[in-house]
This record gives C-alpha cells, sequence and structure tokens, in this order.
C-alpha cells in the first residue's frame, strides 16, 4: 500500500514521496529528525558566531589570545612534576606514621570533620585528637624537611 510522506529538502522546501512499505516510512522519518537535529545544531552554532562578531562590530571587542609561550608551557608542566613529586613524597610519610595518627589526618582533611568530631566518633577527648593530629603533623613536617 502506497502511502505519501513529507520529505524535508531544505528549510524552505520539501518534497512529497509515496512509499512502498513501513520501511520506507520509517527512513524518511529518521532522515526528517536528523535534518531538524543537523538545523538546530548549525542554528546555534551560527547564534554563538554571530553574536561574536556583532560584540566585536559594535564595541570593538575581540577574543583574547589564550594561547601559552613555549617557556609557560614548561614552567607549568615542571610545576606540575613537582607537584605530583610532593604529593608522592606526602602519601608516603603519611604511610609512616601510626595507624591512629593516620585515620585523624584522614578524617581531620579528607572528611573535614573537627577535632571534637572525631574525637566522638573515636570514643576519646578532642584535646587526645589535637595530640594525636600535632604529633602527626610534626613528624610529616620531619619526614618532608619542612620547618
Amino acid at each position: 500500500m502506497k502511502k505519501k510522506v513529507i520529505y524535508k529538502v531544505t528549510t524552505k522546501y520539501s518534497i512529497e514521496i509515496e512509499t512502498e512499505n513501513i520501511n520506507e516510512e520509517k527512513l524518511i522519518e529518521e532522515l526528517n529528525k536528523e535534518f531538524e537535529r543537523q538545523l538546530k545544531q548549525d542554528k546555534t552554532y551560527h547564534a554563538r558566531t554571530v553574536s561574536l562578531e556583532y560584540l566585536n562590530q559594535k564595541y570593538g571587542f575581540e577574543l583574547a589570545d589564550t594561547s601559552l609561550s613555549e617557556d609557560e608551557i614548561d614552567r607549568i608542566e615542571q610545576q606540575e612534576l613537582e607537584k605530583e613529586e610532593f604529593n608522592k613524597k606526602l602519601h608516603e610519610a603519611i604511610d609512616k606514621l601510626t595507624d591512629k595518627q593516620r585515620k585523624v589526618i584522614y578524617m581531620y582533611f579528607w572528611e573535614n570533620k573537627t577535632f571534637r568530631q572525631i574525637g566522638k566518633e573515636l570514643g576519646v577527648h578532642f584535646t587526645t585528637i589535637e595530640e594525636s593530629y600535632n604529633a602527626a603533623i610534626k613528624k610529616i613536617k620531619k619526614i618532608l624537611n619542612i620547618f
């Protein structure tokens, strides 16, 4: 059974096609959906591009050059390497703490808990937690040669 289906050729023109079966009809539906999706994507791109051009023309705005020089790239890469190396040493230092000190450091820094919260959770007075924290920090500083 032949059925007439509208196929969108452009935004202004479409044609009527006679389909032979349901598969052809579904194919044309899918093509029309893809056409609409692509049209929407093109409009979004055009709107953004035109907006930037309009701002530039009307107000003299220019996009900033965000490219980096070779020296800046090298400096950033060096900083990243130093940061990775420090983090590795820090984790090694934390591994050398007692279990209790490691737990206090973890809860304080990674779980953002106060000494009182940690003490309550571990069933000890918060001053004991504070002492454990201070001893852990002192040990980490000594291992990392930070004073």
